[in-house]
């Protein structure tokens, strides 16, 4: 006994092959062609001079032999379902009238672009699929369904409503659904279970304990089939990991650790082969069986595979529906319109064919007397206006509208946290967020420990280049010309832009991360302050603080500085408080300007600007008074002009001071030079306090620009 599925008006469900005869005024049936004796569930369709009539559809079930014959066929083709889907379930989705349209700015006047115009439809649980040509709208109906879209403002209007379980979204409608996004956005450096452990650790409740949330990361990890790659890293650009189709299977794990009412996917078998490709959907469709879950994807074309486990199917095309209803009935509502399938033709193709106005769909008209053109584009938009399905639709829509509050409120899912009441956006605390980036962040610099080598290496290096170079400076005589200038200002000066080459690698901070970043705070894993400082202090300490140690430990010794405890802690503070700015205006940079390059010119201007107005290649006194306010941001000028009085300030050069009385006198008679004289020769204020001054400076420009890089942050656009 074989049967086809067939839905509740008698269309074949299964992917079978049939036969027909396109001469002959009979009918033309499925047939199963492998079987000589078999009971099998036929499809009927009148034949008349070739052409099919769709509009005839099975009412019994017939015996096969090797002739097939058909025992009964209804000859008028039954209307929609005169019932509502079940909208009234726990998860129904319904928009009405959505539009959305983009202003910018184009040829010296301000322009408006329409994307989607007045779409309706209903989504019910099961699989929900938006196909379309491409620019046809399907990725911005996906955003606006899942509250993507940011709110109406100036470069954006949103107009019409969406509606979950009979209610208006939630604010934070998009904080408690999934959303996977085209591209596998994840943590390179993990590996599959670290990554969905991440996402329960900043996602799940806080009530659910350790065990509990390993316990959910191992059903993702069974249910999705990631057991043998569990353990295996997902790889980088540098780092080989796991296959295209187990990264896409991770970041849908990422979304459904949380057991979402509603899982939004963009494209999700993009770059997938065909056997993945139709895995994944199957997935999905298991997943959705299990509580009544609502998956809404949008997909180009897929193979039929996978277009026959879609429940329901949107077509756009120029903003607009073309059809809104079961994709089991897409071929038929079409063969009303005078297009027809051919045989083994996938309808995926045959549907894009049509929306595309190709010449390869093949019109039924063209096969008769009545020879037309395939309708266009705007005829298949008004065709479905005047449908049946459209006025299904609407009053689906208008049930949907009109249902009490009481129930609406009833239906709202509590364990799914789309309840009806007041819930915070984020789910872990703030210290919590920190800890969990901080720990993921570094674990990845010890997995990837290059950059924390190769920074600690060439800091050491440089050290012992400018000892070797400035070996034992008071050990000689010199005059005071090669004494001060050109030798100890020459060091520090020196030192200071050796710093330089510390903070480089912070412009990958916040470029490289930007698409991870944007893709993790806007889906609700964690505020924008948690990223923000568990990337300082993770980026910080390791990697500037620590060589910066190490270079100070071994320059100031090997150039014979003041043997003084005091005088080397400062000048191991100048000099980091000097990398930290520098970093910081690194970070401000790099969340200021996205592209590389771009980024690194900037600081080199920004560099050059600074050591033009430190006070040593110009004095601070002979600036123009329109350039000199430079100074006072001139990161440099704190750290070269702390650094000299440090060094010089209390020091004897070419002579041994006398003692008269008890106290060190340095006669210029006797050969001796005094360093404050010789500062305040050369320029320099002597301030006793110019230390703390320049700190309480350098600190005020590191806040300033991490407050500025934090609001860069919370501006970058979270949406699409």
């Amino acid at each position: 006994m074989e049967s086809v599925r067939l839905d509740n008006e008698g269309w074949p469900l299964d992917d079978i092959p049939y036969t027909s005869n396109p001469t002959s005024p009979t009918k033309s049936i499925l047939k199963n062609s492998t079987s000589k004796t078999s009971s099998v569930t036929v499809f009927c369709e009148e034949s008349v001079d070739g052409v099919v009539d769709p509009n005839m559809s099975i009412r019994s079930a017939v015996s096969l032999s090797e002739d097939v014959q058909v025992i009964e066929c209804s000859e008028h083709p039954p209307s929609p379902e005169q019932s509502c889907p079940e909208i009234s379930s726990e998860h129904a989705m319904t928009f009405q009238n959505v539009s959305y349209s983009v202003r910018g700015f184009n040829k010296c006047h301000w322009t408006t672009k329409t994307i989607l115009t007045n779409v309706s439809g209903v989504m019910v649980p099961g699989i929900n699929a938006i196909m379309g040509p491409t620019g046809g709208g399907k990725t911005t109906l996906l955003d606006v369904l899942a509250k993507r879209k940011g709110t109406s403002g100036l470069s954006q209007t949103i107009t019409g409503s969406v509606l979950l379980n009979g209610e208006h979204l939630p604010s934070d409608f998009n904080l408690r659904t999934g959303y996977v996004v085209q591209e596998d956005i994840l943590e390179g450096i993990l590996t599959v279970r670290e990554n969905l452990q991440f996402s329960a650790a900043l996602r799940l409740p806080r009530d659910i304990t350790n065990r509990e949330r390993s316990q959910r990361v191992q059903h993702i990890i069974q249910q999705l089939g990631l057991i043998t790659c569990a353990d295996s890293t997902i790889g980088t650009e540098f780092i080989r990991g796991v296959s295209g189709g187990e990264r896409r299977r991770t970041v849908i794990g990422m979304e459904l650790i949380i057991d979402p009412v509603v899982l939004f996917m963009d494209e999700p078998t993009t770059g997938l082969d065909a056997h993945t490709a139709v895995s994944v959907v199957q997935t999905l469709q298991d997943w959705c069986m299990e509580d009544n879950r609502l998956v809404i994807l949008s997909i180009h074309q897929p193979r039929y595979s996978i277009f026959k486990l879609f429940d329901s199917l949107t077509l756009l095309s120029l903003g607009s529906v073309i059809y809104q209803g079961k994709a089991s009935h897409v071929v038929k509502y079409f063969g009303r319109l005078g297009y027809g399938l051919e045989e083994m033709e996938n309808p995926a193709d045959f549907l894009l064919d049509i929306l595309n106005d190709s010449q390869s769909a093949i019109s039924l008209h063209r096969r008769t007397v009545r020879k037309h053109k395939p309708k266009e584009t705007l005829d298949l938009i008004q065709e479905f206006q005047k449908s049946e399905e459209s006025q299904l639709i609407e009053k689906c829509l208008e049930h949907a509208n009109t249902e009490s509050e009481p129930s609406a409120r009833k239906r709202c899912s509590d364990s799914l946290h789309l309840s009806c009441r007041k819930m915070p956006s984020t789910i872990a605390t703030f210290l919590w967020q920190i800890l969990v980036l901080a720990v993921r962040s570094t674990i990845a610099n010890f997995r990837n420990p290059s950059t924390l080598l190769f920074q600690t290496c060439v800091m050491i290096a440089m050290g012992f280049v400018v000892g070797v170079v400035y070996y034992q400076i008071d050990d000689r005589m010199f005059t005071i010309l090669n004494s001060f200038v050109s030798d100890r200002l020459g060091a520090l000066f020196f030192i200071i832009l050796i710093q330089e080459f510390g903070v480089l690698s912070g412009f990958e901070l916040f470029i490289s991360a930007r698409p991870l970043f944007i893709h993790e705070n806007g889906g609700g894993f964690y505020r924008v302050s948690s990223y923000f400082i568990s990337k300082i202090v993770t980026d910080i300490i390791p990697l500037r603080l620590i060589p910066v140690v190490l270079f100070s430990v071994i320059s100031y010794f090997m150039m014979g500085f003041q043997l003084s405890a005091g005088k080397f802690f400062i000048y191991l503070l100048m000099l980091s408080l000097g990398v930290v700015a520098l970093s910081s205006l690194a970070f401000l940079i790099s969340a200021a300007i996205k592209n590389h390059s771009i980024a690194i010119v900037t600081f080199t201007l920004t560099h050059f600007i600074m050591l033009l107005f430190s006070g040593l290649l110009i004095s601070i006194s002979r600036l123009p008074d329109f350039l000199g306010w430079l100074q006072y941001v001139s990161i440099y000028q704190y750290v070269l002009q702390s650094l000299v009085v440090n060094e010089i300030v209390g020091a004897f050069y070419n002579a041994t001071p006398t003692n008269i009385n008890g106290q060190l006198v340095c006669s210029p008679l006797d050969g001796c030079l005094n360093g404050t004289a010789l500062l305040e020769i050369n320029g320099y204020i002597i301030d006793p306090d110019w230390i703390w001054i320049s700190t309480g400076a350098l600190i005020a420009i590191i806040i300033s620009q991490w407050v500025l890089t934090y609001c860069l942050l919370c501006c970058v656009k979270k949406h699409k």
